[in-house]
């Protein structure tokens, strides 16, 4: 049996979005999207009508080492 290094995995927070998240979660809700079958190409526009209207009931992040 050999001992094995182990490195502290990076510390995980989901949290709510915050207004400065947006700029970061939009592209990655372009790029999620991007190229499925099913996309129209339009959905982080959607989305991001939804935070304007006040119509997101839950949108959530996950922070890794303090960052979005």
């Amino acid at each position: 049996m050999t001992n094995a290094s182990h490195e502290a995995a990076p510390e995980l927070i989901i949290r709510t979005e915050r207004p400065e998240d947006i700029d970061t979660t939009h592209p990655l809700a372009a790029r999620a999207f991007e190229g499925q079958p099913f996309t129209s190409g339009t959905e982080a526009g959607i989305i991001r009508a939804l935070r304007a209207s006040g119509d997101v009931m839950l949108s959530l992040v996950v922070e890794k080492s303090g960052r979005a």
